[in-house]
């Protein structure tokens, strides 16, 4: 039997809860709503069991912690993550990438 996955406590700030709210507007706007819940569903799922997927962006000096840069298309954005208290912060604002081109879609 497959032992339980011990999950990673996840934080948004305000401002990031705010932020997304706004992104996901803009996105069911310019015709990729759906594609923009996907990913955020994806974002909080992967930040809850394995953080580490994104890349490695920065080492934290004052708090033992890495930043990190995730992508799951439409969404990009940056969290931290503290091994020893299995806590990733998300409080860097997100940011809402182009759509992508019907080209890049059909490959």
């Amino acid at each position: 039997m497959a032992e339980p996955v011990l999950r990673y406590r996840v934080s948004y700030s305000d401002r990031v809860l705010q932020r997304l709210k706004a992104l996901a507007n803009e996105a069911t706007q310019r015709g990729d709503g759906s594609q923009f819940t996907a990913a955020l569903k994806e974002f909080d799922r992967l930040l809850g069991i394995y953080p580490q997927f994104g890349e490695p962006y920065l080492d934290l000096e004052i708090e033992s912690g890495q930043i990190y840069k995730g992508f799951v298309r439409p969404l990009a954005m940056c969290y931290a993550v503290f091994e020893d208290r299995r806590l990733v912060t998300v409080a860097d604002l997100p940011i809402l990438l182009p759509m992508a081109s019907k080209e890049a879609e059909a490959e």
